[in-house]
């Protein structure tokens, strides 16, 4: 495992504090952004990489940053 995972991991953990203090599971976040609940799953994991587009929406569905949802930049 390499960099990329160590940055896939945090995103990943990231997002699902984003998703947790908006209430939604895994499914409902699926459902609002049009992808499977088993690719949230491994968003979060670290399993999967996420895309721009689909970061942007989640940027834009939490009010948050890029920075953040990819480095953890306040």
């Amino acid at each position: 495992r390499g960099l990329g995972d160590v940055y896939k991991r945090q995103s990943g953990k990231r997002i699902k504090a984003l998703r947790k203090e908006h209430g939604l599971t895994q499914e409902q976040l699926a459902e609002q952004l049009g992808v499977a609940a088993n690719t949230i799953a491994r968003i979060e994991t670290g399993n999967r990489g996420i895309s721009i587009d689909l970061a942007i929406e989640l940027v834009v569905r939490f009010e948050t940053t890029l920075d953040y949802i990819f480095l953890g930049r306040e």
